[in-house]
């Protein structure tokens, strides 16, 4: 993955972060839970890890993959916090 698509990974995850803060509700995500949207086509489980472990412990990454759309993932830390 370059640099670039690091960034751009980056950026979406702090834009998705603040829409589902936003959002809240019956369909918020459970605590220590995060999605991260709009992936490029060849991230791989280890690219979004070596991206987000400086956040804390992550418990699970369940990648999605992109048949109709771009990848997904959902993010599941050890700590909420």
């Amino acid at each position: 993955m370059s640099a670039e698509q690091l960034c751009i990974l980056c950026c979406n995850f702090l834009l998705n972060c603040s829409m589902m803060a936003y959002r809240g509700g019956p369909t918020a995500p459970r605590e220590g839970q995060v999605y991260v949207g709009n992936l490029p086509p060849d991230v791989k489980a280890r690219d979004i890890e070596d991206i987000f472990y400086k956040y804390g412990k992550i418990a699970f990454i369940n990648l999605k993959g992109g048949t109709t759309g771009p990848p997904f993932a959902f993010l599941e830390f050890e700590d909420p916090r």
